[in-house]
C-alpha cells in the first residue's frame, strides 16, 4: 500500500488533526517528539518543527510515532531527522495497559542487551501473546516491526554523524549479514547505506566537532543546569562552563567550545556485545538556543557506540521534558519553574556513591570524597581537554577489585557504613539485581536499594530521580526542601507536611524538589 493511498488513525495517537496541523503551521517545538506528520505528495515524513515548506492540509497525515509512519509507507525526512527529536513523555499520568506497553518497548530496545519478546513478557509479569496484544494495540504495530524500526534508524544515525565502514554499522545495528542490511535499509529509506552518506557531510574520525545533534522543548533555564552540574562536577571526571546563556562558549574544537565535559566508560549503558572490557572514552555537549538543539561530540572509540549514548545524553541533560505540562501543574507553587530541569547522569554507579557520599554532608565536602574515590579507584585517561584526566569507576571494575576497597576507601576519609553500601550497590549494579538506567522500572529499584544497609528512602529517591529519571521522586525528609518550603516543626512534623503538600505536585514531585532547591542556591 502507497504512503498517498494508506490514510492510518494510530490507536494511540493523542491529538487532533486539527491541533496537529495548526502546530505544524506554526512549528511549535512543544509538539516535537509528540507526532509524526507524514506526507503524501512527498512520500516522506517530518517532526512538526521541519523547516521545509509547509504542506497542504490535506496532504498531512499524522501519526503517534514514526513506526507508524514507516509502516504506511513514508520514508524519514533528511532535513529534520525525525530520529532525533526528543521523545514523548507520560508516566503515571498514563493508564496501566499503556504503561506496560510502553515500559515493554523500553525493554526491548535493541541496542545494549535487548531482551526477546518472551524475555520482556516474563519480566513484565504477562503472557508473551498479551505483550503482542497491548503493543499492538496502543501503537499499532508488533514487537518485531518496532525492533526493525529502531536497529534501521540506529543506522542511518551513525550513517551520517559518522565515517564508520558499513559492515561495521551494520554489525552495531543488530544485522549479522552486510546483504540483509543492505535489503532493509533500502526499504526504509529509498536508497542504498552509501548513497545516504554521499549526501551526508559526516565529521572526520576522532575531530572535535559534533556527532549527534539531539532537540528538546524550550524553555530550558540552561544557567540553571549548568549552575547545579558545575557545583557537582567531580575533578578531573567532569568539566562545566557555568555560563549564563548558550551562546556563552565558542563554536569549533577546544575545552572552550562546549558547556560540559567529561570522561565515560560505556561498560554501564545496557552492556554492549562483542565488548568484553568497558570502553573508555569522553562526551561533550553544547547547548543552542534556536533552534532548540543539545550538540554532542564524542572520542572516535564511542561513535559505533552512539545508538547506546543517546537516551543517556538526553537524561543527562532532561532533553525529553515537557515543560508546558510541568509548568501547568508547578506553576502556582513555583514562580521561576517555566522550563526548569531535573539533571541526569551518564553513570548509575557514580551517582549511587554521589548519593550515598553525599549523605548529611555539604556538596562541596561530597565532591572532595568524589574526586578521591576517582583517583583511588578509576583510571587515569587521555583526551584533548586539560581538564579531564580520570575516569570514575564502573560498577564492574570496582566489584572486581576484591574485599581490598573497604580497607582503600576508609584510607580516604569514607566512613565504614557507606564503605559497604557503596560495595552493596556495586555488586548488585555488576550482577544486575539492581537496574538504573534511563526508564527502567521504578519501583524494583527503589526496593532493592532500600534493602541496602545505610540507603534510607532520601538516598533512593534521589537515585532514581537522577537516573531511572523518574518525574515523581520526592525526597520528603530532604532538609534543604523543608526549609525552602518554610517549615519548622519537628523533622516528622516537616516530612509529614511536605508529603502532603506534594501531593498536588502529582505526576511531577522531582521538579517540584529541583525548583525548591534552586529557591536557595
Amino acid at each position: 500500500m502507497s504512503a498517498a493511498t494508506a490514510p492510518f488513525s494510530a490507536p494511540a495517537m493523542p491529538l487532533s488533526a486539527q491541533v496537529c496541523y495548526r502546530a505544524v503551521l506554526a512549528r511549535d517545538a512543544q509538539f516535537d517528539g509528540q507526532f509524526i506528520v507524514g506526507v503524501t505528495s512527498t512520500g516522506i515524513y517530518c517532526r512538526p518543527v521541519c523547516r521545509v515548506k509547509t504542506p497542504k492540509a490535506q496532504n498531512c497525515r499524522f501519526f503517534a510515532d514514526a513506526v507508524q509512519a514507516q509502516l504506511q509507507g513514508f520514508r524519514p525526512c533528511r532535513r529534520c531527522r525525525p530520529e532525533l527529536a526528543p521523545a514523548a513523555y507520560g508516566w503515571s499520568v498514563q493508564d496501566v495497559s499503556a504503561s506496560l506497553a510502553a515500559q515493554a518497548l523500553r525493554l526491548l530496545d535493541p541496542v545494549g542487551n535487548a531482551l526477546q519478546v518472551q524475555a520482556v513478557a516474563a519480566r513484565l509479569g504477562i503472557t508473551d501473546r498479551h505483550l503482542r496484544r497491548i503493543v499492538q494495540h496502543h501503537f499499532g504495530y508488533s514487537p518485531h516491526q518496532y525492533l526493525q524500526q529502531k536497529r534501521l534508524t540506529h543506522a542511518r544515525q551513525l550513517l551520517m554523524d559518522t565515517v564508520l565502514p558499513v559492515q561495521n554499522i551494520a554489525r552495531a545495528s543488530g544485522y549479522q549479514s552486510v546483504r540483509a542490511f543492505h535489503t532493509a535499509f533500502a526499504k526504509y529509506d529509498g536508497r542504498a547505506p552509501l548513497a545516504l552518506r554521499a549526501q551526508c557531510q559526516p565529521p572526520p574520525m576522532g575531530a572535535l566537532e559534533p556527532v549527534m545533534r539531539l532537540s528538546y522543548r524550550p524553555p530550558y533555564q540552561t544557567a540553571a543546569l549548568l549552575g547545579f552540574l558545575a557545583r557537582r562536577a567531580i575533578l578531573g571526571v567532569e568539566w562545566v562552563h557555568p555560563g549564563q546563556g548558550t551562546g556563552a562558549l565558542a563554536s569549533g574544537g577546544g575545552q572552550e567550545a562546549w558547556h560540559w565535559i567529561r570522561s565515560l566508560a560505556l561498560e554501564g549503558l545496557n552492556g554492549l556485545e562483542g565488548q568484553p572490557h568497558p570502553v573508555a572514552g569522553w562526551v561533550a555537549a553544547r547547548l543552542q538556543e534556536n533552534p532548540p538543539r543539545l550538540h554532542v561530540a564524542v572520542s572516535a572509540n564511542l561513535l559505533a557506540h552512539l545508538p547506546a549514548l543517546q537516551p543517556w545524553v538526553a537524561a543527562q541533560f532532561d532533553l525529553n521534558a515537557a515543560p508546558a505540562a510541568i509548568a501547568s501543574v508547578l506553576g502556582k507553587d513555583f514562580a521561576h519553574v517555566a522550563g526548569l530541569r531535573v539533571p541526569g547522569c551518564m553513570q548509575a554507579f557514580e551517582l549511587v556513591v554521589r548519593a550515598i557520599l553525599g549523605q548529611q554532608i555539604s556538596v562541596a565536602a561530597a565532591n572532595t570524597l568524589l574526586a578521591r574515590f576517582a583517583n583511588a579507584f578509576g583510571q587515569a585517561v587521555t583526551t584533548p581537554f586539560a581538564a579531564i584526566t580520570h575516569q570514575f569507576p564502573t560498577a564492574q571494575q570496582f566489584a572486581n577489585q576484591g574485599t581490598e576497597v573497604l580497607e582503600r576507601m576508609g584510607a580516604i576519609g569514607i566512613i565504614r557504613s557507606r564503605q559497604n553500601a557503596i560495595a552493596a550497590c556495586a555488586q548488585a549494579l555488576a550482577d544486575s539485581s539492581l537496574v538504573l538506567n534511563p526508564g527502567a522500572p521504578v519501583q524494583a529499584a527503589l526496593q532493592r536499594l532500600l534493602q541496602v544497609p545505610g540507603i534510607g528512602p532520601w538516598t533512593a529517591h534521589y537515585i532514581v530521580m537522577r537516573s531511572i529519571k523518574w518525574p515523581d521522586a520526592f525526597v520528603a525528609g530532604d532538609a534543604a526542601l523543608h526549609k525552602a518550603l518554610g517549615l519548622s516543626q519537628s523533622a516528622a512534623q516537616r516530612t509529614a507536611l511536605a508529603t502532603t503538600r506534594a501531593q498536588a505536585w502529582q505526576p511531577w514531585r522531582s521538579y517540584a524538589v529541583m525548583a525548591s532547591w534552586q529557591t536557595l542556591e
